[in-house]
């Protein structure tokens, strides 16, 4: 039986680079994991990408709002929490989402992971950019949980290093390990 894995990013709202991002992780990791996408839009990130997809976890005070006193609302959010508590891995997955600016960026991604490490969750940071950062406590604390960590530059590399981050390493960004499936249209930098 396949492990399951919860994909948390930016996905779900249109943006071509998060939504590349999230096809390349789905082609590395489809084979090996039963996978679940957290996605702002859990439909059209479904429908696309062919794997199950449940909402994000609510980080404000509107979302919160929803989850509890709206009927759809309730509904949407035990489909998370249940997605969240059966995975075997929670991981974040591409793109530079550990930064404080804007501050809400950091503020959203870290009450995801808070969230899995609550949920006693295997954490992992796939492929992420990190900084620029002003509020580095925190930041190195939730790198430094996570049972393994991954950025896609040399300067994310020195804000794991400042942060106290062993065991962190660069690996190319996952658009550019996904591969087109056969048959699809070739795109030409010439």
């Amino acid at each position: 039986m396949k492990e399951k894995l919860l994909l948390c990013g930016n996905y779900g709202v249109e943006n071509v680079g998060d939504e590349a991002i999230l096809r390349a992780l789905i082609q590395k990791y489809g084979p090996d994991y039963e996978i679940t996408v957290m996605s702002a839009n859990p439909p059209r990130t479904a429908a696309k990408m062919g794997v199950k997809a449940v909402g994000f976890w609510p980080t404000g005070f509107r979302s919160w709002g929803r989850a509890m006193f709206s009927p759809r609302g309730r509904s949407d959010f035990k489909t998370t929490q249940k997605a969240l508590y059966k995975c075997d891995i929670f991981m974040l997955g591409g793109g530079t989402l550990l930064t404080d600016e804007p501050l809400r960026s950091l503020w959203i991604w870290g009450q995801h992971l808070e969230e899995a490490y609550r949920a006693k969750k295997r954490v992992w940071i796939e492929a992420n950019g990190i900084g620029p950062l002003r509020n580095t406590p925190w930041v190195g604390e939730i790198l430094r949980r996570a049972e393994q960590v991954t950025v896609r530059d040399a300067k994310s590399m020195e804000w794991c290093k400042r942060l106290g981050v062993s065991g962190a390493r660069q690996v190319k960004d996952p658009v550019f390990e996904w591969s087109p499936p056969e048959g699809a249209p070739s795109i030409s930098t010439e």
